[in-house]
């Protein structure tokens, strides 16, 4: 009896026993579940933010890269536009040399006309002034034109007065024409000599002074032009050399018309200067 009693005694707590460790067993089974789902939540809420994340980055990436476009197309224009503000400023460079090149080739072109006015000015004799030979106004027969022409001479007349006891002054004729009119014309011009009544006169000179080719045929048709002085002119005012520079008419008349025997008769010309008053 003692042993059965024994036994059930060490039965029943191994029964207990199993059971516990059922138990056991079972509530460990449930924690587990539950620290799944924990896991399967925290990677889902870690991939949908790293899904956020991503997603901001690449807006941001795009941002970007929208603003270097627009940065670059700006950038683009801008260079455009200072390579038009090049050009136009190289084109008005360009004109304004161009300018001064034509300026400085008309300045070069007038110191070789005075440079040779200089030299001719050298080789004429000017007449002096005698008040007993000086005549009122001047009829000039000239001689020989064709060969003065091809020489290309140039001739100044006797000095002469205005009138009388008027102004004393004399000219110069180029028979194959000066500056713009050479080759292909005659040019005629008038200076105001220095005499010694000068003191007595009033200046500048105002008088109008009429050139004259004579036509010789008798017909009266006359080839004229007239100079009307300058008073802000130096050209006008009391002679301080022997003379005034010459001043009148480089095409005063064109060899086509001149060379005709109504103006060249005999190989000669005929000029007549008239000083008028105004």
């Amino acid at each position: 009896m003692c042993c059965y009693i024994v036994y059930t005694k060490a039965k029943t707590p191994c029964t207990v026993h199993q059971n516990d460790c059922h138990i056991r067993t079972s509530t460990t089974s449930t924690e587990s579940q539950a620290s799944d789902v924990e896991v399967r939540t925290d990677l889902q809420n870690s991939s949908c933010f790293q899904e956020d994340k991503l997603s901001n980055d690449v807006k941001k990436i795009k941002n970007n890269c929208t603003r270097c476009i627009l940065t670059v197309a700006r950038n683009g224009e801008n260079a455009i536009a200072k390579q038009r503000r090049t050009e136009e400023q190289l084109q008005q460079h360009a004109l304004a040399l161009s300018k001064v090149q034509e300026e400085h080739n008309t300045t070069r072109t007038t110191v070789r006309q005075i440079e040779e006015y200089n030299r001719r000015q050298q080789r004429v004799v000017w007449p002096a002034y005698h008040p007993a030979e000086a005549k009122i106004g001047l009829l000039w027969k000239i001689k020989d034109y064709r060969q003065k022409k091809e020489r290309n001479e140039c001739e100044t007349s006797h000095s002469f007065l205005s009138s009388r006891y008027g102004y004393t002054m004399c000219v110069q004729i180029y028979f194959n024409g000066n500056g713009s009119g050479k080759g292909f014309h005659l040019s005629i011009f008038f200076a105001l000599v220095r005499s010694e009544i000068d003191d007595i006169l009033t200046w500048p000179f105002s008088r109008k002074v009429k050139l004259m080719i004579l036509d010789q045929t008798g017909g009266g048709c006359h080839h004229v032009d007239e100079c009307i002085p300058n008073s802000r002119s130096k050209n006008f005012e009391k002679p301080q050399e022997h003379m005034n520079i010459p001043v009148g008419f480089e095409r005063f008349m064109t060899h086509l018309k001149l060379e005709t025997p109504q103006y060249v008769k005999e190989n000669t010309l005929c000029l007549m200067v008239d000083a008028e008053y105004m």
